[in-house]
């Protein structure tokens, strides 16, 4: 490396081994410098071992985006009772971008087992499993689905929200209807 970096510039990427064996990745940047007369080499090894844990974190984020946006259920992530993040079937359900939204004003739900929903509930810790829900967006169109929701705990185990999903039922409900009717028929 430091011989052809006499004929110009050059850059790598290396790993440096440590007493432990640990290896740091680091970035070696050599030059040709004439120091009056005097040939030398200028080396800089910057240190990338944060950059990777930046970049580890980002790629972790984008997958945790990429499956939430893309998940067939409807899914919210909601945080002081807003939606902060929310799948592409949950912005079809309720027929408008649901992003900041105050999440109980968005989806009043009713509920066989309990009036109304809230997400106060999975934020107190309570969890709600397969909860038989009704619902009908802005556009007029009615939905049937099963409502899940748990609270969402922070690195320190504190709960910071809760996270809600949706599957939509509304044509196995039609389909249970019409199969009830022609039996009554």
């Amino acid at each position: 490396f430091i011989r052809q970096a006499r004929s110009g510039v050059l850059k790598a990427e290396i790993m440096l081994r440590n007493e432990s064996a640990a290896g740091i990745p680091v970035q070696v940047s050599a030059s040709p410098i004439d120091l009056g007369g005097t040939k030398a080499i200028a080396l800089v090894v910057t240190d990338l071992s944060d950059r990777r844990r930046y970049e580890e974190i980002v790629a972790a984020e984008r997958l945790a985006r990429y499956i939430l946006e893309q998940s067939l259920e409807g899914v919210a992530v909601c945080i002081n009772g807003r939606i902060l993040f929310a799948s592409r079937s949950l912005h079809g359900i309720c027929g408008r971008n649901p992003l900041m939204q105050p999440f109980d004003e968005l989806f009043p739900f009713r509920m066989p087992e309990l009036e109304t929903f809230s997400v106060e509930i999975p934020h107190s810790g309570k969890v709600v499993k397969n909860a038989e829900v009704s619902y009908q967006n802005q556009d007029g169109v009615s939905y049937s689905m099963i409502l899940n929701a748990g609270p969402l705990y922070g690195d320190d185990h504190k709960i910071i929200g809760c996270l809600v999903s949706l599957t939509d039922i509304t044509d196995r409900k039609r389909a249970e209807e019409e199969l009830r009717e022609s039996e009554d028929a």
